[in-house]
């Protein structure tokens, strides 16, 4: 490991900026990918609350579907309400067909990469530290 005590004021001063211009990018990089994170699993907890609402509705519309018959209503009528739900059926199979579901494995990898960006930092931080301390001990 390079003893920070043998470096010479311009190698000092070009480690300070190079790291700290470091520790924004990695910062920045980090909070990109917290911000990824969040918002797919967002965008998923809709997408569910849309499906199940989909199949809520298909459910009413068998139920109607299965009155219209029981009532006598007119076979147009009938007709009609069964391509509603041949509609909503294709549209929940649609929603779960293009829909990549977000795991918990890959939340935790998410989550790890997000971590080793913070420990980057924290590496930086510490030696930043280093060499402030060597400085003022000069």
């Amino acid at each position: 490991m390079t003893n920070f005590q043998e470096l010479g004021p311009e190698d000092t001063s070009y480690l300070q900026n190079k790291w700290n211009t470091e520790i924004t990018e990695l910062t920045n990089d980090r909070y990109v990918l917290i911000d990824r994170l969040n918002n797919r699993v967002t965008r998923q907890e809709l997408d569910l609350q849309e499906l199940n609402k989909l199949k809520v509705d298909l459910e009413d519309a068998k139920l109607l579907a299965e009155f219209l018959v029981q009532s006598g209503a007119s076979q147009s009528m009938i007709d009609k309400q069964q391509v509603r739900i041949t509609e909503l059926e294709q549209e929940i199979q649609t929603k779960k067909t293009t829909k990549r579901v977000l795991t918990k494995a890959d939340i935790a990898i998410e989550e790890l990469e997000i971590d080793e960006l913070a420990n980057r930092v924290q590496l930086r931080q510490d030696r930043l530290g280093l060499l402030g301390a060597l400085e003022n001990a000069a």
